[in-house]
C-alpha cells in the first residue's frame, strides 16, 4: 500500500498517536480510566448517602467487576441473551444498581402534607421544619431543602 495514500486517509495530527510508544499509551488509558471512574464517583455522592445508598453503589460495582469472570462461561443457545447480560460489566451493574434502587425505594413515602394554621406566629419555623424532615428522607441535600424553604415563605 502506498504511504501517500495512507497518508490522505488519516490526518495529520493522528501520526503522533502512531509513533506514541506503547507503554505511553497504555499509561494514558489508565489515567483516563481513573479519572473518568472519579468522576462518575463524585456525581453518584453529590447525593446525601445513606445505607442504601452504599449498598447499591458497592454491590453493582462488585457485580461489574465480576462480570469479566464470566466471559468464559458457555450457556445453551436457549439462554444466549443471558450471557450477554452476564458477560457485559456495564450492562449488569447498571441492571443490578436499577433493581437495588427500586427494591431500596419500597417503604419511602413519595408525598407529604403539612397543615398550617391561621394565624401561625411561626411559620417560617413550620415550613423549615417540615421541608428538612422530609429532606433527609428523601436524600435531598441540605443547601438543596433550605432553597426549597426559603422559596416557599
Amino acid at each position: 500500500m502506498n504511504k501517500s495514500c495512507f497518508s490522505s486517509c488519516i490526518p495529520t495530527g493522528l501520526w503522533f498517536f502512531l509513533i506514541m510508544p506503547l507503554p505511553v499509551i497504555e499509561a494514558a488509558l489508565v489515567y483516563s480510566i481513573c479519572n473518568i471512574m472519579m468522576t462518575g464517583m463524585e456525581v453518584m455522592m453529590t447525593r446525601m448517602m445513606d445505607t442504601r445508598g452504599f449498598f447499591t453503589i458497592g454491590i453493582s460495582l462488585v457485580f461489574g467487576f465480576g462480570a469479566s469472570a464470566f466471559s468464559s462461561v458457555v450457556l445453551p443457545i436457549e439462554y444466549s441473551w443471558l450471557a450477554t447480560i452476564l458477560t457485559s460489566p456495564l450492562t449488569l451493574s447498571t441492571i443490578i444498581a436499577i433493581l437495588l434502587t427500586l427494591i431500596f425505594r419500597i417503604g419511602i413515602k413519595q408525598q407529604a402534607t403539612i397543615r398550617i394554621m391561621p394565624g401561625d406566629e411561626n411559620l417560617a419555623d413550620t415550613v423549615f421544619l417540615f421541608i428538612d424532615q422530609n429532606a433527609r428522607m428523601w436524600e435531598a441535600r441540605r443547601d438543596i431543602a433550605t432553597k426549597a424553604g426559603s422559596a416557599l415563605l
